[in-house]
């Protein structure tokens, strides 16, 4: 994900990659660019989110 849109308080719930499955969240305010460094998660839950810009790249196990 590169940039998250709201027009007011947001919080994105999401797992890694990890075996833990522990849940994560992060929170922000309107606006938020995640540019140079990409945020990157998976099964990710959105509250109070209006667009969410970004790149999926599916990852194998390269031969």
């Amino acid at each position: 994900m590169t940039e998250v849109r709201s027009s007011g308080a947001w919080t994105c719930e999401y797992t890694n990659s990890s075996a833990d499955g522990k849940v994560y969240s992060r929170n922000g305010n309107g606006i938020q660019s995640f540019v140079p460094k990409a945020f990157t998660a998976e099964n990710l839950k959105f509250v109070g989110v209006t667009e969410v810009s970004g790149y999926y790249i599916p990852a194998g196990k390269v031969f």
